[in-house]
């Protein structure tokens, strides 16, 4: 009984995030090269990739992620984010922002409650979820 709860799970997790997923891998994979990169930095704090952005006159792949509790998201790392293509072809044109939520963290409350004001002004209900955003945000 609890292999048959593990593949509803499974289903469901698959169900939700499979349409944005496989769209967002075809973006990807269409720009994916196998020369050797040096690794970009994911920065962290909204208003640091803002003036960073502005300043390298590039926009903000911002993505918001579930660490420690998210498969999709641990999915998204194991087989996307990790991966040098993906970061050879995206600092080319963004800075890359994640605001992980995590289950559980040694995180201060100030930083927790920062991200999830942002996750609320962004209207975030699922996870993982990407946004392309201008200069400004």
């Amino acid at each position: 009984m609890e292999n048959s709860r593990k593949k509803g799970r499974e289903f469901v997790i698959k169900r939700r995030g499979s349409k944005l997923v496989n769209k967002f891998f075809t973006l990807i994979l269409s720009l994916s090269t196998l020369a050797p990169i040096v690794r970009a930095e994911w920065l962290n704090d909204f208003e640091q990739a803002k003036r960073q952005a502005a300043s390298e006159k590039k926009d903000i792949f911002l993505v918001f992620t579930g660490s420690g509790w998210s498969q999709p998201c641990a999915r998204m790392e194991a087989q996307v984010f990790s991966k040098d293509w993906f970061e050879e072809q995206t600092r080319k044109s963004f800075v890359l922002l994640r605001i992980d939520l995590p289950y559980r963290s040694n995180l201060p409350k100030e930083v927790l409650a920062v991200r999830r004001d942002l996750a609320k002004r962004f209207r975030i209900n699922s996870y993982p979820t990407f946004f392309y955003l201008d200069q400004m945000g």
